[in-house]
């Protein structure tokens, strides 16, 4: 039992840091744990996540759909729903793919199921909605991300311009707590946001708070050159703009 615990516990520590291809040794191991024993649901849903983190689609869609067959009383039943879901959203299979996040969801109150199940649902639907305001108290900072947006999308529909960060209300408060929770895009939201209502100062610390996030480090740097000569009015039109992507931001500014 010593060797098989150390076996999950380094695996998950590789999952955790995206680094399991370097441990091809254990990662051979897990396989025969999970060949050996059909009811080691445990070795199948821990394979199941190591196969999902290599691209291995069909490869984690059959042991993860082997772990979650049965009972779902088993530690990190929740997450590797989510992860067989993905997998199948992976293979463009959005009809099981559901299914799983719901199940995941619903019997097991998974956090991020909510989030992806939200995904699937229709846009402006009041169900994304519930699931995204799940998935967000839950504290999950995507959805937290995707809740800011919604509330921006209102602001500009209604025609209104905000002058402070009290303005923009709900959404101010959603793009809050993502960023401060490490957020990349809501950092970047954050910093327009500031920028338009002439808090220079706020704004200039939230985008150097995202040139240190992996994800959008090369949109802040490439922003910063020309930040300062960013007016107001162009900050609050991106401000309330949708998510753009960076080359739209580049040329923007």
């Amino acid at each position: 039992m010593g060797e098989e615990t150390a076996t999950y516990e380094l695996i998950q520590s590789a999952l955790n840091q995206g680094r399991v291809g370097e441990h091809q040794t254990t990662f051979h191991r897990l396989k025969r744990l999970a060949q050996d024993d059909p009811k080691n649901v445990d070795a199948q849903a821990l394979l199941g996540k190591a196969l999902f983190s290599q691209g291995d689609y069909a490869g984690a869609r059959d042991w993860l759909t082997q772990a979650t067959n049965g009972h779902l009383n088993f530690a990190g039943s929740g997450e590797a729903l989510t992860c067989l879901g993905r997998a199948h959203l992976a293979e463009n299979n959005a009809v099981l793919a559901e299914t799983a996040f719901r199940r995941a969801a619903l019997q097991l109150d998974e956090a991020p199921a909510y989030y992806h199940l939200a995904q699937l649902q229709e846009a402006g639907s009041e169900a994304r909605n519930v699931y995204l305001l799940k998935a967000a108290s839950s504290g999950v900072l995507e959805a937290c991300h995707d809740l800011g947006m919604l509330e921006l999308k209102k602001i500009k529909e209604a025609g209104k311009k905000p002058t402070s960060l009290e303005d923009y209300g709900m959404a101010r408060e959603w793009l809050q707590i993502a960023a401060n929770d490490g957020f990349g895009m809501s950092m970047l939201k954050m910093a327009f946001m500031c920028k338009a209502v002439g808090q220079d100062e706020n704004a200039l610390a939230w985008l150097e708070k995202a040139k240190a996030k992996e994800d959008v480090a090369a949109i802040a740097k490439g922003l910063a050159p020309q930040w300062a000569k960013t007016s107001k009015e162009e900050a609050l039109e991106l401000s309330l703009s949708p998510q753009r992507s960076r080359r739209q931001l580049y040329h923007t500014l």
